[in-house]
């Protein structure tokens, strides 16, 4: 792979060695089958690193400050020897490479909420027999109030795991347009520029997701701004 160039940030830099580290690792010791799924990954992070198009991205986060959270995220090798800026922006570089590999499809709320019924009627029957056992031990008993307890808490633990998930693990929309995986690939980027830089830089976003993931087809920034709007919207 050709050295990066010296306008790669820094914590670019770093999060890029210790993923392409860990890409020979499991190149020399994992099953063959394994191969193809590393090339990619490789040659993926070779793109994000000299693709000539990531300077506007690099000079765009320039211009923002990063979160301090973003420390606690950071994989390079020496964090301490960097600035707070440079470890956001290693934070991002990072994620663009691991949201490709996660497969983050966009879902919508119809879908989610078709598999989520069958658990919520256990809810409901738990809710039922609370209600039932009021008529012998009275609707104030611990008796009740156990089985109300425990209905509340698997309701939670439904609507958290299936739901209502947080955008990290899955992004929800109203409906799919176009490639669920690119575009959920350019909503879950987005949500991180936002959460590292307070932006949801719809141009940088772009420019990232067509260096990812190269398509006959380019993503617009005018295509980000619509699937953040209407994922926001939903």
């Amino acid at each position: 792979m050709r050295a990066p160039d010296d306008w790669v940030p820094a914590g670019v830099r770093q999060v890029a060695d210790c993923l392409l580290a860990s890409c020979a690792w499991h190149a020399a010791n994992l099953d063959r089958a394994c191969l193809a799924h590393i090339d990619d990954e490789r040659a993926r992070i070779t793109r994000l690193l000299t693709d000539l198009r990531m300077r506007s991205v690099w000079r765009e986060l320039a211009k923002r400050p990063g979160s301090p959270a973003a420390r606690d995220q950071f994989v390079g090798a020496s964090p301490d020897e960097l600035s707070g800026h440079d470890i956001a922006v290693g934070v991002f570089f990072y994620h663009a490479n691991y949201y490709v590999q996660g497969r983050f499809a966009t879902e919508t709320f119809a879908a989610v909420n078709e598999r989520v019924r069958p658990f919520l009627k256990s809810v409901e029957r738990l809710r039922q027999e609370a209600e039932a056992m009021g008529d012998w031990f009275g609707p104030e008993s611990d008796h009740v109030a156990a089985i109300k307890a425990a209905a509340d808490l698997w309701e939670r633990e439904i609507l958290a795991g299936y739901g209502k998930p947080h955008l990290e693990m899955r992004p929800l929309v109203g409906r799919n347009q176009g490639d669920p995986h690119l575009r959920g690939y350019a909503l879950m980027v987005a949500n991180k520029a936002h959460e590292l830089f307070g932006r949801w830089m719809y141009e940088t976003v772009a420019t990232v997701t067509n260096v990812a993931l190269p398509r006959r087809t380019e993503v617009s920034k005018a295509n980000v701004r619509d699937w953040v709007r209407l994922h926001r919207k939903s």
